[in-house]
C-alpha cells in the first residue's frame, strides 16, 4: 500500500501544477478509477475472508457435534 499512496500523492502534486485542463481531468479520472478499483478489491477480499471464516466455523461446529456422538454413531456419520 505504500506504493499506492505514493502514486496518489504524485497524482495530487501533478494536478496542482500548471497543466492543460484536459491533462488535469485525465489525471483526476485515472486517480478516481484506480481508487475505486483498489476499494472494490479490498471489499472483495473482505467478503471472501468473511465467507472463509463462516465456512470454517460451520466445519468446526460439525466436527464438535460429531465428537459428541458415541463411537457407533460417529462411524455411521463417517460412512
Amino acid at each position: 500500500m505504500p506504493l499506492v499512496s505514493a502514486v496518489f500523492d504524485l497524482i495530487d502534486v501533478l494536478e496542482k501544477m500548471n497543466l492543460r485542463p484536459e491533462t488535469k481531468s485525465k489525471l483526476k479520472k485515472t486517480r478516481e478509477d484506480f481508487s475505486k478499483s483498489v476499494k472494490d478489491e479490498a471489499e472483495r477480499e473482505a467478503r471472501e475472508e468473511a465467507a472463509d471464516a463462516k465456512l470454517a466455523a460451520k466445519r468446526r461446529a460439525e466436527e464438535e457435534r460429531i465428537a459428541g456422538l458415541s463411537a457407533a454413531e460417529q462411524q455411521k456419520v463417517n460412512l
